[in-house]
């Protein structure tokens, strides 16, 4: 399945590709001509942290419908330094490891 191009960069070590709003400051992802918290217009594309802290997760152990990958597998939310929090499949399935 194909990934929505202008998400993230396409590098070696891929970096995930969000807006800065030029009136509030504030991150968003994804990117976005308009800013989601004070509508101004004319946010600059940023490449956002590499690394971030893990909010919230879970071990996904049983196939959605349509799903062909490996079972189980890691799903949760990190929170970039920027203050974004991002929705994810995780390289961890092992809630204990995590």
């Amino acid at each position: 399945m194909a990934v929505r191009q202008g998400l993230f960069t396409d590098d070696d070590e891929p970096r995930l590709l969000g807006g800065r709003c030029p009136v509030c400051a504030r991150h968003h992802f994804p990117r976005a001509d308009t800013c989601p918290y004070c509508s101004a217009e004319g946010a600059r594309l940023v490449e956002l942290s590499p690394t971030g802290r893990l909010w919230a997760w879970t071990a996904v152990t049983a196939a959605p419908p349509g799903y062909e990958g490996p079972v189980p597998y890691g799903f949760g939310v990190v929170e970039l330094p920027e203050g974004v929090r991002v929705v994810t499949r995780l390289t961890e399935p092992d809630p204990a490891r995590l």
